[in-house]
């Protein structure tokens, strides 16, 4: 064996003669290719003026005093050009790129094939520097990632994962202008699905709000409406109507009820309301607000603001509009408070929600409330025309512009004059007509009759009704309303 079987270096035979002749020879091959770092590779024509040590990988068709070397290295050493033949698995470091190359055993391939496995970097920079706030860095002009088909052993679907440690926390792509923030997507700060754009990386408006539980799509800052060019297909004139529907029915996520001796807004179908414009989460124990300071039997509007931070709730005689940009309803004139109710407190004052008296409603996820009442001694009256047989018997409640209000009676009437026609009546208001426009008539015995009778009336205006029950005597004898028997019941709808 005349040399080394990797790096070819050639060996001192026994009693060889000027082994120092052998000897730097071999050291010159380590020079060349120990730590190998060609200036350039794929160099045709060997440099005019060399520097001592350069090396170069030859080009495949080479000239000159490189003809012949193809692919071999070339290195410029004691004033002459030496070739050294790589074997499979030399690598080499090339200077002008920058960049790793192997030898497979017929040509230089770039990267080291080897390396298969990268496990618990700290840092990795493609085409920039990474660091502590950025450890995985790129700076490219396109990425792409392909699916491992199926012959290849892969499945052939393909899915980005981005996990968080907790729902408070965010998982989300975040596009920037020249490093400044404009728009981000996904699940920010809880488990649903966001996508919200800025101006300046600084200010935030939510465009658009995916519901995790339910899927709803919501618009926390407004839909436009677009008027339909001649030609215009019915189903985008129904998409944008859907948007805009859409929009404001997810406005609110609450339902406000008495709770105790305080109202409180809590979550209903969500945990969302739009309050200035802004998406905001409705806290898990709900907001609360006393009636202390508020006048009793005055009707008050209940709206949610935000202050620093925190949700609170305040009570207002000022009446509500529908925000213009957002569809919300609002304080009238100011758009940084939502209308979330209407209360009217009692004597105390506090605030009350019985089947007497419901003086609690919510604006939003309304529900139907089931009013009713009754005597507590018999009633009678003898008048030949309308008149309230009691005001105990008042059903009172707060209304909405758009609710229907449904009553009915029943019990027994009874008269100590045979025969005797009774009449009875449900009044809004005391009004001289009847808007419910609903009685019953009946001839009465001293031994009593069953009286009942129902009807229906739209609310058109809002705010404070009561519904009193009416009682007549047609020829003026008395006629008695059984306390025992009597019911007067209701229900909003």
């Amino acid at each position: 064996m005349t040399a080394t079987t990797h790096l070819s270096l050639p060996l001192i035979a026994a009693g060889q003669a000027q082994k120092h002749v052998t000897h730097n020879e071999a050291l010159l091959a380590l020079d060349a290719l120990v730590h190998c770092a060609v200036k350039e590779k794929g160099v045709a024509a060997p440099p005019g003026t060399p520097a001592e040590g350069d090396r170069y990988i030859v080009a495949a068709a080479p000239t000159g005093a490189w003809t012949g070397k193809a692919g071999q290295v070339a290195a410029w050493q004691d004033g002459a050009w030496r070739f050294y033949a790589p074997q499979a698995g030399w690598i080499a470091f090339v200077v002008d790129e920058l960049q790793l190359y192997h030898f497979d055993g017929s040509a230089w391939a770039p990267g080291v094939l080897a390396i298969t496995s990268l496990q618990n970097l700290t840092f990795l920079g493609v085409g920039t520097t990474a660091d502590a706030t950025n450890p995985f860095s790129t700076k490219l002009n396109n990425v792409l990632h392909a699916a491992k088909m199926v012959a290849e052993g892969g499945t052939g679907d393909l899915r980005v994962k981005l996990s968080k440690e907790t729902a408070a926390k965010t998982a989300s792509y975040l596009f920037q202008t020249n490093f400044s923030a404009r728009a981000e997507f996904g699940l920010a700060g809880d488990d649903d699905f966001h996508l919200k754009v800025s101006p300046d990386g600084a200010a935030w408006t939510e465009a658009l709000l995916v519901d995790r539980a339910t899927g709803t799509v919501s618009l926390p800052a407004g839909a436009t409406s677009v008027t339909p060019a001649a030609g215009t297909n019915s189903t985008a004139v129904a998409t944008t109507a859907f948007v805009d529907a859409g929009a404001i029915r997810e406005a609110g996520q609450c339902r406000l009820a008495k709770s105790g001796s305080n109202l409180v807004l809590s979550r209903r179908n969500g945990h969302r309301i739009v309050i200035g414009g802004v998406v905001q989460t409705i806290p898990s124990a709900g907001v609360s607000l006393a009636a202390a300071g508020l006048t009793p039997d005055t009707t008050y509007f209940i709206y949610a603001s935000m202050n620093a931070g925190a949700m609170t709730l305040e009570a207002s005689t000022t009446g509500h509009a529908t925000d213009a940009t957002t569809g919300v309803e609002i304080k009238a004139g100011d758009a940084s408070r939502t209308l979330v109710g209407m209360a009217r407190p009692i004597a105390g004052p506090a605030w009350q929600d019985t089947a007497k008296q419901r003086f609690v409603r919510s604006w939003f996820n309304r529900r139907r409330e089931i009013l009713t009442n009754g005597f507590t001694a018999d009633r009678s009256t003898s008048s030949a025309t309308d008149v309230e047989l009691n005001a105990e018997i008042r059903l009172e409640f707060l209304a909405w512009p758009d609710d229907t209000l449904m009553t009915n009676h029943s019990g027994t009437i009874y008269s100590n004059t045979v025969p005797t026609t009774a009449i009875t009546r449900h009044k809004l208001d005391g009004a001289a007509t009847l808007p419910l426009n609903a009685y019953t008539q009946m001839d009465v015995a001293f031994a009593g009759y069953y009286s009942s009778g129902d009807s229906v009336s739209a609310i058109s205006a809002e705010g404070y009704h009561y519904v009193g029950l009416m009682g007549a005597s047609v020829g003026g004898a008395t006629c008695n309303w059984q306390w025992a028997t009597f019911h007067f019941r209701g229900v909003l709808l």
